[in-house]
């Protein structure tokens, strides 16, 4: 999987996502920074970017409960 997203880069396409769009990052990702995060929203309209505490590179795996969370406040404002 890391292969495959090392040979991808979506930056480009982030502008055309008109779906509403939740970005979760994890605050102490050293792969992806979270700098990278914020750029991410600034391409997708109307995205909301969260940041979970105490979490890298994968949030749901890391900080399920907070993940879902999140996860379960940003679902009802897409129906």
């Amino acid at each position: 999987m890391s292969r495959a997203t090392r040979d991808r880069n979506v930056e480009k396409e982030l502008d055309r996502i008109t779906a509403p769009t939740l970005i979760v990052w994890g605050r102490e990702d050293q792969i992806t920074p979270p700098e990278v995060g914020i750029q991410f929203k600034s391409k997708i309209r109307g995205s909301e970017l969260v940041f979970l505490d105490r979490c890298a590179h994968v949030p749901n795996v890391e900080q399920p409960e907070l993940f879902c969370e999140q996860l379960a406040k940003f679902l009802p404002k897409c129906f």
